[in-house]
C-alpha cells in the first residue's frame, strides 16, 4: 500500500488536471460551431468537474483536509491556442489531446496500491475518460471524412 502522504498527493494531481481539462473543455465548447460537438465537449467538461468533485470528497475523508485547485495557467494552453483559431477541427484535436493526456495520468494513477475505495473512483473515471477518448477520435474522423467530401 502506498503511504497515505503520496495517495493525497496523486489524489490532488488528479484534481488539478481534472480541473484544468474541465477550464480547456469549457473554452472550447463556447467556441465550437456546431452543436453536437459542442454539446459533447461540453458533456466531457461536465463530467471532469464532477470527477474532481469526487477527487476533493476521497482527499476530504482520507486526509480530514479540504482542497481545490483552479487549472494551472499553462495546463490547457493547447486547447486555449486552438480556440483563438476558431478553427474546429484544431480545437477537437487539442481536446482529444488534452483527453488522451488525462487518461495516461490516471493509468499512472492505477497501477498504484491504494484503498479499494480509491481505486474504485480512479476506475471508474479512468473507464469513462476512455469513453471519452472513443467519442472524441470518432467525432475528429468523422471531421476529417466530412471535409475530404
Amino acid at each position: 500500500m502506498e503511504s497515505k502522504t503520496r495517495i493525497i498527493q496523486t489524489l490532488k494531481g488528479l484534481l488539478t488536471v481534472c480541473r484544468a481539462s474541465e477550464a480547456g473543455f469549457r473554452a472550447a465548447a463556447a467556441t465550437l460551431e456546431g452543436k453536437t460537438v459542442r454539446d459533447l465537449i461540453a458533456t466531457c467538461a461536465d463530467q471532469h468537474g464532477e470527477f474532481a468533485e469526487e477527487l476533493r470528497n476521497e482527499i476530504r475523508f482520507h486526509s480530514d483536509q479540504d482542497f481545490d485547485a483552479g487549472p494551472p495557467i499553462d495546463a490547457w494552453q493547447e486547447i486555449h491556442q486552438a480556440v483563438q483559431t476558431e478553427d474546429d477541427e484544431q480545437i477537437l484535436n487539442a481536446c482529444e489531446r488534452m483527453e488522451q493526456a488525462l487518461l495516461r495520468i490516471y493509468e499512472q494513477a492505477l497501477h498504484m496500491e491504494v484503498p479499494w475505495d480509491v481505486e474504485s473512483v480512479l476506475a471508474h473515471q479512468h473507464s469513462e475518460i476512455k469513453n471519452a477518448c472513443f467519442f472524441l477520435n470518432a467525432l475528429e474522423l468523422f471531421s476529417q471524412h466530412q471535409l475530404a467530401t
